[in-house]
């Protein structure tokens, strides 16, 4: 589980760098996107 959060977010940042001034808007909503999962998997880690 916790690689596939960290393949993710890796992804996520290469996204940035690769595309971040073709998507601007959409890369916004990604990242808001990859930071609830995030914060998703912190709370049931606390359950």
């Amino acid at each position: 589980m916790a690689k596939i959060l960290l393949f993710s977010y890796n992804a996520a940042r290469f996204y940035d760098k690769k595309t971040k001034s073709l998507f601007g808007l959409n890369f916004k909503r990604i990242r808001f996107g990859f930071v609830t999962i995030r914060d998703n998997f912190r709370y049931i880690a606390s359950l």
